[in-house]
């Protein structure tokens, strides 16, 4: 909305008569008549510039700005001249909020052995929704200046108007400077738009640092030894921050309480002196949970079994007197109760029966976490190491 745009039209004279054939034919060259005259564009009932055909092209445009939000149809009137009848077109223009895309690569700086990530940001305007759509990515830094080939693409989702690339590998980049293209798809409400970045592009083939990580052997929930000492080894003399997070990489099929990683944030590189940094593993141990029924009747028999016993005197003197056809029935029912309460009887006044269950920690086996390092807070790995873990 408010940008310029160029609308253009051609008016060219068709072929006339009947096609050649043994008879004849009648035939209008349209190289031989180029049309003049002049051409209005309008929209709706607003005339939006007339200007003069090319005698030497046939053709027109103007420039325009003004434009209203949504889908517009645009309409042209050819005027005719001394040869050319009036003629008349339309097309469409959609106009759409314009939206500001701009792009940092993280690290902003990078040698052709590490890699950066490229984060674009689209900002819309004050009071209408957040851009949404997709952000593609395109290294055209090693085909200069044939821009129309490309050796890295990558196609992000914009999450809260921004999306960060895949990892970008300095190898793949032009020193001094790479150039990347970054291209917003726009939506409902905004305009595509794209804009290039450059970042500069060093030669080396070294990393700047390399990880390691001690190996270790556990028991599920152990509160001690469990911790692997990562070291952070500069190369080709690297001084700085390494920013390390960690994460679990493999587990045994169908493990359970899957073992959790922490690491500090970063360590500081002050010379050629390596650094370390504990990352400590977290598991769960299994737990048995003991229960106790509890028990109701008096004297130290449950309820169950006390009132059961009472029922059984009942049936059998009910029984005895009437001799009741349901006597068996009766009998059978009161039986059960008493057993019933004798199972959940714990032999003492006020006892229960005592249950144990056996609740399981996290699963045995081989687990591997692997531990990033990068050059600025949040930003792309530059190596990695793994850490091998056994909860026993």
């Amino acid at each position: 909305l408010g940008a310029t745009t160029t609308l253009g039209i051609t008016v060219g004279v068709p072929n006339s008569g009947p096609g050649c054939g043994s008879g004849g034919c009648t035939l209008a060259s349209p190289s031989l008549i180029v049309p003049t005259g002049s051409a209005t564009f309008s929209f709706g009932s607003t005339v939006l510039g007339t200007v003069p055909i090319s005698s030497a092209s046939g053709s027109a445009t103007l420039n325009v700005s003004t434009l209203p939000l949504g889908n517009d149809t645009v309409t042209v009137n050819y005027s005719g001249d001394a040869n050319c009848g009036p003629a008349t077109a339309s097309f469409n223009v959609l106009v759409e909020q314009s939206a500001t895309i701009s792009a940092v690569a993280n690290p902003s700086s990078i040698d052709q052995a590490e890699s950066t990530a490229i984060t674009a940001t689209v900002a819309g305007q004050s009071g209408l929704p957040t851009p949404t759509g997709t952000i593609t990515y395109t290294n055209y830094s090693l085909y200069l200046p044939y821009v129309n080939e490309s050796d890295w693409s990558d196609t992000e989702t914009l999450s809260n108007g921004t999306a960060t690339s895949k990892p970008l590998l300095g190898s793949l980049a032009m020193t001094p400077s790479a150039l990347v293209q970054v291209s917003y798809s726009g939506d409902s409400t905004y305009a595509p738009q794209s804009a290039f970045l450059t970042f500069p592009v060093t030669s080396g083939t070294t990393l700047p640092f390399s990880l390691s990580g001690s190996a270790l052997t556990i028991a599920a929930g152990a509160s001690s030894g469990n911790d692997s000492t990562v070291t952070v080894t500069p190369l080709g003399g690297f001084t700085g921050g390494v920013f390390l997070s960690c994460a679990l990489a493999s587990s045994p099929a169908g493990a359970i309480h899957l073992p959790t990683c922490s690491i500090p944030a970063s360590v500081e590189i002050t010379g050629t002196a390596a650094a370390t940094a504990v990352m400590t593993v977290s598991s769960t141990a299994p737990v048995t949970v003991t229960g106790v029924s509890p028990v109701h009747g008096g004297r130290g028999l449950p309820w169950s079994a006390a009132n059961g016993g009472v029922l059984l005197c009942g049936v059998l003197m009910v029984g005895g007197l009437g001799r009741s056809r349901r006597r068996g029935l009766w009998m059978s029912v009161a039986l059960l109760m008493v057993l019933n309460g004798l199972v959940a009887c714990g032999g003492g006044k006020g006892g229960g029966l005592t249950a144990k269950q056996q609740i399981p920690g996290t699963t045995p086996g081989a687990y591997t976490f692997t531990v990033n390092g990068a050059v600025s807070a949040n930003g792309v790995s530059q190596t990695q190491t793994t850490v091998n873990v056994t909860i026993q």
